[in-house]
């Protein structure tokens, strides 16, 4: 069962939008984005100086940010929810990171490897309203769903998450769920999009998958933006 917690916290604005991150001209080609959006350009440094300090291992075991820090990414929970000054369900993230006991090489490492610990306890939480994991959803749909839709076997998987999974936080759950409902199906709908976004799919042909980048980066914001210890 969730807990419920009492206290206020300040307004959280996420503002995910792939469009921000990547424009994509017309040869398919990403142009140098704007730095307006909280994906663009994601590194450790960028969050709370504890946190940072406390991920720097992270930061030796992978330095490809944002997708080394999610390879790193062991599980989410909700277990605390509470209310804000505006009456709306909050729910916070406990984040786990797998500890590195040794240097790793760039590649995911793979199940046989015994160079991880998982930890016992969350690396850092981080507070999202219903409408943050709605948002989520719309942006990595957008990344997988451009107007010269990717064809590989990473972008397919989401598209048909995003269209037959109950596990998401759409209008109905949000209306007609209970709490405990609302909040086991936002942790099964984030641990999935982090197990999706964690893969590397080779992709034929010329041209590039964008999403394998653009997805990595929008995960990684949500996931770390306004993190707390």
């Amino acid at each position: 069962m969730a807990t419920t917690a009492t206290y206020q916290a300040s307004e959280n604005t996420l503002g995910l939008h792939p469009k921000l991150l990547a424009p994509v001209s017309p040869s398919g080609d990403p142009i140098a984005p704007v730095a307006t959006s909280p994906t663009h350009c994601i590194a450790v440094d960028e969050v709370q100086p504890h946190l940072g300090l406390k991920l720097e291992a992270h930061r030796q075991w992978n330095a490809s940010l944002p997708l080394g820090f999610l390879w790193g990414v062991e599980r989410v929970e909700i277990n605390v929810t509470r209310t804000d000054e505006h009456k709306e369900l909050v729910f916070v993230l406990e984040v786990f990171l797998s500890l590195p006991t040794s240097r790793l090489p760039v590649s995911k490492p793979s199940l046989n490897e015994e160079h991880a610990v998982v930890a016992d306890r969350p690396t850092f939480r981080v507070e999202r309203g219903f409408r943050d994991f709605e948002e989520l959803r719309k942006s990595v749909s957008a990344c997988v769903s451009t107007e010269r839709p990717c064809s590989c076997r990473y972008c397919l998987k989401f598209v048909e998450y995003i269209r037959f999974s109950s596990n998401q936080p759409r209008g109905l759950v949000k209306r007609f769920a209970s709490e405990e409902k609302r909040r086991r199906v936002l942790q099964r709908f984030i641990n999935d999009f982090v197990a999706m976004g964690q893969r590397r799919v080779q992709k034929l042909g010329k041209r590039k998958c964008q999403a394998q980048q653009l997805v990595p980066k929008v995960l990684t914001a949500f996931l770390l933006n306004d993190a707390i210890l």
